[in-house]
């Protein structure tokens, strides 16, 4: 009514176009929502725009947040994918998928948010390398789209064999 957004619908926002990009591309696979490399990427991109947006909060209200944000891109049970999430997180019953998939989304949520860290910056140097054309550097978005294509379509692609 007054163009206030909760959290979730701010992280949808951002979050629904990296999942519209896969659909075109080649669509979901079959167990898209249920891969812990899927479940890892969103989990830890919707967590740093929570609290990159919001600052620090209660896990309460993130996991609420994220859980909610999932269902609505996934149209399965959120609540369900976020509790998937936190168990792949949990220390022993951590998967490596999942690991890698949040590893994945800290590359471009990082660099989205100018936060490139040592882990990060190989990727967005190689990135900005093959996009570079003689003395053009390119811009902040076809980066981003190209680091979106390396960290999560390729990786879909080679994970899920869509």
């Amino acid at each position: 009514m007054f163009g206030f957004k909760s959290k979730s619908d701010r992280l949808y926002d951002v979050l629904q176009p990296l999942v519209a990009l896969q659909t075109i591309h080649k669509g979901l696979p079959w167990g898209f929502w249920d891969h812990p490399f899927v479940l890892g990427y969103f989990a830890f991109f919707a967590r740093f725009l929570i609290q990159d947006m919001y600052g620090n909060v209660s896990p309460e209200v993130a996991g609420n947040a994220i859980a909610s944000t999932l269902q609505r891109l996934s149209n399965l049970n959120g609540y369900a994918l976020a509790e998937k999430s936190a168990r792949y997180s949990t220390p022993g019953e951590s998967h490596p998928d999942f690991e890698h998939g949040a590893d994945m989304a800290a590359v471009l949520a990082f660099y989205m948010r100018g936060k490139a860290t040592e882990a990060t910056m190989p990727y967005v140097t190689a990135t900005i390398t093959n996009l570079t054309k003689g003395d053009k550097k390119p811009d902040k978005g076809l980066v981003s789209s190209e680091l979106f294509r390396v960290t999560f379509l390729q990786e879909v692609d080679r994970l899920l064999g869509t």
